[in-house]
């Protein structure tokens, strides 16, 4: 069973890249590279914060082994209820790979 600050750090990583969508129009406006920034940003703070390596690990892996089109739509994501299983179960396996 997953200890209670890890569940909570992989649920806050995903809905981090939801809330990276509140500081533009679209996720689909930012570069690459600023997504990749504002995700470490968002990671790296509150609570929950990540260290700066952590933080860039769980951006880097969302950037391998998410297409764009995926990415922007977990960035632009209102709710937690918009992600799917699938979606959870990345966040939380990308959390076992970089925490």
């Amino acid at each position: 069973m997953l200890s209670t600050r890890f569940s909570r750090i992989a649920i806050s990583s995903l809905l981090a890249v939801g809330a990276v969508a509140g500081c533009s129009s679209s996720a689909e406006d930012l570069s690459d590279e600023e997504l990749r920034d504002q995700l470490i940003e968002t990671f790296t703070s509150g609570d929950d914060a990540l260290s700066d390596e952590q933080a860039t690990c769980i951006a880097d892996q969302l950037f391998e082994r998410v297409e764009r089109d995926e990415l922007n739509r977990l960035a632009d994501a209102d709710d937690v209820n918009d992600f799917t299983e699938e979606d959870t179960a990345l966040m939380i396996e990308i959390a076992f790979d970089c925490i």
